[in-house]
């Protein structure tokens, strides 16, 4: 079965987020960096997933 998703993209998307995250944790107060926490945790996860997916498809 053909994959339907684009690892890259995600890989992009993930540091995007990443980024995003970090710049609220270090400029934001209270709930701000809260969900800039939530942001790097996110970005990190699906970074590590995309990049796994990018390398399997490599194979």
């Amino acid at each position: 079965m053909k994959p339907t998703t684009r690892p890259g993209v995600g890989l992009a998307m993930a540091v995007l987020l990443l980024f995003a995250g970090w710049y609220m944790v270090t400029s934001g107060v209270g709930s701000a960096q809260l969900f800039g926490w939530l942001f790097v945790g996110v970005g990190a996860l699906a970074g590590v997933i995309n990049l796994f997916l990018m390398l399997r498809q490599r194979r």
